[in-house]
């Protein structure tokens, strides 16, 4: 049986709670419906605490130090926060990024503020990312994410949020390939094949921590996101019905 310290209880509530927190305020920020915004974060930061706990408990049975492994309720906070700089609006575009690193650095958060800015970029040196940079258009802003980008060591909860962003839809979360399929209808994105082939080795290289199909974790909300047309929220057979009556 393991007995953990209050001292352990309070630091995991707390960082929790301060994630929540920062986000109230910013979801106060937002001028229109954040809805969407706030559901996705939810999910996110419950499929990263959920994949995380999964992770460090696998590991410890195979001998890894806690230290080494990742915690929870840092994943939790990470989720939450990936999405932070959209704050300022949708004018943010993929320069939220670049703000909620900002913006959590200055709340003295750096592991989130590491994801903030590194969740967008998974393979970086292997992806072309020349649409991204046009889309930003703003070259002082490309060059520091680009500097920053070159520079950066990746940890394993860059990884995780670059994976959860990836299947926490604001419906609930979903397969890789309906997410993606999701994202490439709503924006549009060059090179699919190096885009899914590396979230899927993401989600391999968590399969293996974990010691299970991270799938399974989340078979509920899969089954009924499979179900749904992600842009309207209905269930298919709903969504037919409707266009059968056009």
């Amino acid at each position: 049986m393991i007995i953990l310290s209050l001292a352990f209880i309070i630091s995991v509530m707390d960082i929790k709670k301060q994630a929540e927190d920062l986000f109230l305020w910013a979801k106060s920020q937002y001028d229109g419906d954040a809805s969407k915004w706030e559901a996705h974060s939810i999910n996110a930061a419950r499929a990263a605490e959920w994949i995380a706990a999964y992770v460090q408990k696998n590991q410890l049975k195979n001998g890894v130090e806690a230290a080494q492994t990742l915690d929870p309720a840092q994943a939790y906070a990470c989720g939450y926060l990936h999405d932070i700089g959209r704050y300022k609006g949708p004018g943010a575009g993929l320069l939220h990024a670049l703000i909620g690193r900002e913006v959590l650095m200055a709340h003295d958060m750096p592991v989130a503020a590491q994801t903030a800015m590194t969740h967008t970029y998974y393979g970086y040196k292997e992806i072309d990312r020349t649409e991204f940079w046009d889309e930003i258009g703003d070259e002082t802003a490309v060059k520091q994410i680009r500097d920053y980008m070159e520079k950066v060591e990746l940890t394993d909860y860059d990884r995780l949020i670059q994976l959860v962003d990836n299947m926490a839809h604001h419906s609930g979360i979903m397969t890789i390939n309906d997410r993606f399929c999701d994202i490439v209808v709503r924006h549009g994105v060059r090179d699919v094949q190096a885009h899914l082939k590396h979230l899927f080795g993401l989600k391999a290289y968590f399969d293996e921590k974990a010691g299970i199909n991270l799938y399974e974790l989340f078979k509920d909300d899969i089954i009924r996101t499979t179900m749904m047309d992600p842009n309207s929220g209905k269930m298919i057979h709903q969504v037919r019905k409707y266009h059968d009556q056009d």
